[in-house]
């Protein structure tokens, strides 16, 4: 998904996955503060994973109370098919759901799709301006000039 479209591309479908789900038809949808905080939400829930104790690179899913499904993976969406054993369409690009994504890695994952969510949201070029800041923080002393961790 990333090396096709870039990490625009990708703020881009990040915000049109939030557009589709309601989280920009709200009263609050441009509210730059309240989308900032739920970054910060996905910050502390992956905390909250790390200070479990579980394997840091582990994703594990979590059952969701019925019998995995069958998809098809289209753009920016998993479309149903049915139940596992049916016959699908050969073309279709299928992936089995089997049920919510747990683990740090996957509350990273939040913290990035939020944060792009919001630069595409706002007409950001994200590309440019991780590349702007990683050029400043080249030039910058070690640790910032002795900033404790």
């Amino acid at each position: 998904m990333l090396e096709s479209h870039g990490l625009n591309g990708l703020a881009a479908e990040c915000h049109e996955m939030a557009r589709s789900k309601g989280f920009w038809n709200t009263p609050n949808g441009n509210n730059i503060g309240e989308k900032l905080m739920m970054v910060v939400g996905e910050c502390s829930e992956a905390h909250d994973e790390y200070r479990s104790g579980h394997a840091i690179g582990l994703i594990e899913y979590e059952h969701m109370g019925a019998e995995p499904h069958t998809y098809r993976r289209t753009r920016n969406r998993l479309e149903p098919l049915g139940r596992p054993g049916e016959n699908p369409d050969p073309e279709d690009s299928l992936v089995m759901q089997p049920g919510k994504p747990v683990g740090f890695p996957t509350e990273l994952a939040d913290v990035i799709i939020r944060t792009l969510d919001l630069a595409s949201g706002l007409g950001i070029d994200i590309e440019e301006a991780i590349r702007i800041k990683m050029d400043y923080n080249a030039t910058r002393p070690h640790r910032h000039g002795g900033k404790l961790v």
